[in-house]
């Protein structure tokens, strides 16, 4: 009888809650903790480099975007894109992971890793408002 894998994978639904508790950041940390157990170090580089665009992207766009914007509708895109990404770089593998037995990750760690990438966001935009000032 075959043992089931030791390491635990983060599913879908846990990398798309840490995109929509933080950024799509996160999100895309926990698929590089998930390409790495399953030795696919290059593809976890390339995960951590899509999240950190992404979320640059986001701020570039709430940045030139008029203050009155919603900003769900600039949000909500790439957690869609984020979950889009997930699900297609790992359903196969979640799928085959617990068929053998294995176990998913703590959703714990993915609401953590969420709200701490939102905390520190938060502090970098009120550091900028307060450094470069507010106007009105």
């Amino acid at each position: 009888m075959d043992t089931p894998p030791q390491y635990k994978l983060y599913s879908v639904g846990q990398i798309t809650l840490a995109s929509f508790l933080g950024s799509p950041f996160p999100g895309f940390w926990l698929a590089s903790r998930n390409f790495k157990v399953l030795g696919r170090a290059k593809e976890s580089k390339r995960s951590l480099i899509w999240g950190t665009g992404l979320t640059m992207g986001g701020f570039a766009l709430a940045f030139v975007l008029p203050e009155k914007f919603p900003a769900i509708a600039i949000s909500l895109p790439f957690v869609i894109a984020t979950r889009s990404m997930a699900k297609q770089w790992f359903e196969h593998d979640l799928v085959t992971h617990f068929a053998a037995g294995g176990r998913i990750a703590s959703w714990w760690i993915s609401i953590l890793v969420g709200v701490v990438a939102l905390v520190l966001i938060m502090g970098v935009a009120v550091s900028l408002v307060l450094l470069f000032g507010g106007e009105g």
